[in-house]
Order: structure tokens, then sequence, then C-alpha cells
């Protein structure tokens, strides 16, 4: 014979205070099992139980993945090449103007950096700092990129500001070791390789 289920339930989300957890709860609270002409309306109490925690377990399962799914997204974009333009930063320094939103350029910046020669010393993203050393080595990827025998960048360390530039775009400004911005021309100089290596699709993870 068909069964027909029909529920009501009552979800609960209580948000810690910090903002990082939740604690999801659910309560069954009307029941209705059609069987022929048969009709029940009350469960056990731990029928009830087993019926709360299975749409329970149903709706974790689907917010896992989704998350699963928006982090697979999220890796795939950071791979995508990524189109740069010469600008300004909030402060008005000149800076690389990336295409995409922070938490996208920020862990692009750390393959871009890697293929570019840099070694990532120490990083903050919330102030979006990255501590670096340009090992100058050669046979690097600059190499042969440039026919001028001018050192586009010293070896030694340097410092990188990530910002939000916008809802989708985000500011990169190159300074010294002591957070003093390079100039105008030095962020010229530099551009084409930076711009390069951030259009490359599938710089390795």
């Amino acid at each position: 014979e068909a069964s027909e289920i029909g529920r009501r339930l009552e979800f609960s989300l209580d948000v810690k205070p910090h903002g990082r957890s939740a604690a999801l709860t659910v309560e069954l609270k009307d029941y209705m099992q059609t069987l022929g002409n048969d009709v029940v309306a009350e469960v056990s109490s731990m029928e009830e139980r087993r019926e709360e925690v299975e749409v329970l377990n149903q709706v974790v399962g689907h917010y896992e993945y989704q998350i699963q799914l928006a982090e697979t997204r999220r890796i795939a974009r950071i791979r995508q090449g990524i189109n740069t333009e010469m600008g300004f930063n909030a402060d008005g320094d000149a800076a690389y103007i990336v295409e995409a939103k922070y938490d996208v350029a920020w862990p692009r910046m750390l393959l871009v950096l890697r293929k570019l020669g840099f070694d990532v010393k120490d990083l903050d993203k919330s102030n979006g700092l990255l501590f670096v050393t340009y090992n100058g080595d050669q046979g690097s990827w600059w190499d042969g990129l440039f026919s001028s025998d001018k050192e586009l960048l010293k070896k030694g360390d340097y410092r990188l500001k990530v910002a939000r530039a916008g809802a989708d775009r985000t500011s990169v400004t190159f300074m010294n070791n002591e957070s003093v911005p390079f100039e105008a021309n030095q962020v010229s100089d530099l551009y084409s390789a930076f711009a390069e290596v951030m259009s490359e699709d599938n710089l390795d993870i």
C-alpha cells in the first residue's frame, strides 16, 4: 500500500558570541503517516528522536557538501589566470590592481610569488601583509624575460601589502623591508613579470 509521511519540524540555530561556530537543533512538532486508510499521528519518543536525527543528518550532510563544493570552486578560481593592471592603492601609492576578490587574490599571491623566486617568510592575512625574501637566483623564471641587463630587483627582504580595492578587486603594493612603498618606476619595471605570472592558468598549489 502507498504510504505518505508528513512532518513539521522546527530548527533552532544558536550562534556563539564569537560568531565562528553555531549549534543547530531540530524538534519534530507534527507527524502524520497515512498507510491506505490508516492515519498515524502519534509517535513514540524514540521514533520522534530518530526522525529528528535523520533530518539533522540530512541538513548537515547537505551543508558539508556545499562547503566542499565552494572550496573546490575557490581552489579552481585561485588556479585560474587573473588579469592585473597598474594603478594605485587606497593611500595613493603605485600598486598592482588584481581583478579578483581578496580571498582569491591572497592565496593566489603565494603561488605567484613562489613562481617569481620569492620565499614567503611570514604572513598576516588579517592585515594583508606578506614578508618575503627575493633570492634572485640565476636560472630563475625572470631570466630571459627581459633583454636589459638592468637588475630589476636586488636580492633581499621585502614586504607586500594586499588589500581590498572594491568588491571584486584587490591592490598589491610592493614595499621595502621598512614598509616604504616602491616608487612608480620600479612598480612599472616589475609589472610585466608580475602580470604575466598572475595571468597564468594552473599554477601549482
